[in-house]
């Protein structure tokens, strides 16, 4: 089983979204169980520069 990430997300208005986490010291964090994002590479292999960004993706852990 993996080790947990813990997430805090703040509204507009700069207020906690609390989560169900009720770890000491992460109480009301989001507890995340995968993290996934791309980094595009051209067909030819060479590292080029690039503004391109891609959408992250996280799992919940109590899904």
């Amino acid at each position: 089983m993996s080790v947990p990430s813990h997430l805090w997300l703040y509204d507009n208005k700069n207020a906690l979204i609390k989560g169900g986490s009720g770890i000491v010291v992460r109480e009301s964090s989001i507890e995340t169980q995968s993290f996934n994002y791309c980094v595009p590479v051209p067909a030819n292999g060479n590292m080029t520069y690039s503004d391109e960004w891609n959408s992250n993706i996280i799992a919940r852990g109590d899904l």
